[in-house]
């Protein structure tokens, strides 16, 4: 009786630590050390500067070369979209946080291994986008230590949508010109636009996909994967992933189309990234790249 009673206490004791780990997450997230610098006519497509560690959730996917983007939404994974890792294998790739220079490491910069890659089941390499799942998890071999440039952001609540017209900002290293990619990271603001008036551009959007305006700019290859986000009630939080951007790279017509994040939090990323998940489950609700 008394080693079930240890047991049993032990047991509480690693549930309240993953408990407290994962609300001492969700406190420290989404409110970078340095404001970014937010402004109307922000566009990646040959556009603004972001200030630099102002996106500190923003990550570059390597393998070989930059790959795609994506988002720090822990101290040890990183969510990006399904079609940026479906074909490699995880030592192929690496993932730097804290970069603003793409291809100069600066004194902020930490590159870390992958472990695993966690993506997405139902996703295929489909001819048209905007009709799978495009999403991917990234696990790290190691946790990285958290710094003024190296930040999770919010994971939104599960199912939340914003209201058509809500603003967000997109960041990326993707193309300004004449097939080459911005040396630094650039920012641009887009709208939110309703499932309705996305489907006049993209007939097979799927409802866990939603689309962005871009009045402001566009964004273009190597954005692929990229955090976008939205700023509510003093905390930035990770409504999106870029999937695809218009036929026409820069094109000021023709939506963006984003991975609605919140469609997956309680059933794909949240069990994913808790320690006490099984390796069966997440097993079977992965396909998961070693």
């Amino acid at each position: 009786p008394q080693q079930a009673a240890v047991a049993t206490m032990l047991g509480l004791i690693v549930v309240l630590l993953a408990v407290s780990a994962w609300a001492l997450q969700k406190d420290q997230c989404g409110n970078p050390a340095i404001e970014p610098a937010l402004d109307v006519d922000d566009r990646i497509y040959g556009g603004r500067v972001a200030v630099p560690g102002s996106w500190p959730w923003q990550a570059q996917v390597y393998a070989g070369r930059h790959i795609c983007g994506g988002a720090l939404i822990s101290d040890q994974h990183v969510l990006t979209a399904a079609h940026c890792v479906w074909n490699l294998r995880p030592s192929r790739f690496s993932v730097y946080l804290g970069s603003h220079e793409r291809w100069q490491s600066g004194a902020s910069e930490v590159r870390a291994a992958v472990e695993e890659m966690c993506v997405h089941p139902a996703w295929y390499r489909s001819p048209w986008p905007g009709g799978v799942p495009d999403i991917a998890i990234i696990k790290l071999t190691r946790k990285v230590n958290m710094t003024r440039t190296i930040q999770p952001v919010c994971l939104p609540n599960h199912g939340e949508q914003l209201p058509t017209g809500s603003k967000l900002y997109v960041t990326g290293w993707g193309e300004v010109g004449g097939g080459w990619s911005a040396r630094e990271l650039k920012q641009v603001m887009v709208s939110a636009i309703s499932h309705q008036e996305c489907r006049r551009f993209r007939p097979g959007i799927i409802p866990e996909l939603f689309c962005g305006g871009h009045g402001y700019g566009s964004a273009c290859g190597g954005d692929s994967g990229s955090p976008v986000v939205h700023f509510a009630n003093g905390e930035w939080s990770l409504h999106g992933i870029v999937s695809a951007g218009p036929w026409v790279c820069g094109s000021r017509f023709g939506p963006h189309m984003f991975t609605r994040v919140s469609a997956y939090v309680d059933t794909f990323i949240a069990p994913y990234i808790d320690p006490l998940t099984s390796r069966q489950k997440i097993r079977n609700m992965c396909s998961i790249k070693q």
